[in-house]
């Protein structure tokens, strides 16, 4: 299953996002569950989030904003 970021992209389990919340890139961990909430690792090695697609865009569009850590 496909999650949609906050930016408008298609990613999936394996893929490297930018989570907004803790400002840090990672990976997607896991499939999505119904709901659509997954597991983000964080790539500072932190504890695994759960986040859903709201709370996530791409790494492309982190880097256009200049947020931190990408």
């Amino acid at each position: 299953m496909s999650i949609r970021t906050d930016c408008g992209a298609t990613v999936n389990n394996g893929d490297r996002v930018y989570n907004y919340y803790d400002m840090v890139p990672g990976t997607i961990v896991s499939e999505p569950k119904e709901d659509g909430w997954f597991y983000f690792q964080a790539d500072d090695s932190r504890a695994k989030t759960v986040l859903n697609g709201q709370r996530i865009c791409t790494i492309d569009f982190a880097k256009r904003r200049g947020f931190r850590g990408v």
